[in-house]
């Protein structure tokens, strides 16, 4: 399927005492081994909660129940800041080789021509709206609807472009979808993770698209 995209150019591109006691040292050991205990409980509850938290999106999961909505986000997070990097280096005079050699890092095949015309357009265009300090573009996935360890990833996700551009949009509703990168895309290995950006376009566009063979 052919998908459009719908973003502003570059936001397209770019675009988390125990009490010591004296008298009555019976009752009050009691209460301190209950609060040492209740403090523990809450340690460990935050523990594990922080352990949730934290993904790695260098490796791709073996079971697709470990592709979370954090994961993703992690992983189009980790591509959108390689994209910004590389646009800030050739605003500021870096050689086109390394936006070529960026983008067919981080982008499908399907979709790294037109990505490479929108950045050269923008360029061109002098780079209007580029905040000096510019990062890449951030996502909060809300849903993940395909979790294809072997294939591609689809998800629901809203686009912010505070770290990009001056006088942002509020951030865009639409649907990530990355599939497994070709490492012969990215000969110098800028791509850390396994995966490679195909889109984030508008919701409608995959409505009904239950597989990756569908795309």
């Amino acid at each position: 399927m052919h998908v459009r995209k719908w973003c502003l150019p570059l936001a397209a591109l770019l675009l988390v005492s125990a009490c010591g006691g004296g008298g009555g040292g019976g009752e009050e050991e009691a209460v301190s081994t209950t609060t040492t205990t209740e403090s523990t409980a809450t340690t460990e509850a935050e523990t594990t909660t922080t352990t949730e938290e934290e993904v790695d999106p260098f490796t791709v999961p073996d079971d697709p129940a470990d592709i979370t909505e954090a994961y993703v986000e992690a992983v189009a997070n980790e591509l959108y800041a390689i994209l910004g990097q590389a646009t800030v280096a050739q605003r500021d005079g870096a050689p086109v080789a390394e936006m070529l050699d960026a983008v067919n890092a981080i982008y499908d095949s399907s979709t790294a021509d037109r990505v490479l015309n929108q950045e050269f357009e923008y360029a061109d265009q002098g780079f209007p709206g580029l905040l000096a300090d510019a990062a890449g573009a951030t996502f909060e996935v809300v849903n993940v609807r395909i979790a294809d360890p072997d294939a591609c990833l689809v998800a629901d996700a809203l686009q912010d472009v505070s770290q990009v551009v001056e006088d942002p949009p509020p951030p865009n509703e639409g649907v990530l979808v990355l599939r497994l990168k070709n490492p012969e895309s990215d000969p110098r290995g800028l791509n850390p993770t396994d995966w490679a950006l195909v889109t984030f376009a508008t919701p409608s566009t995959y409505q009904g698209v239950l597989t990756c063979d569908e795309l």
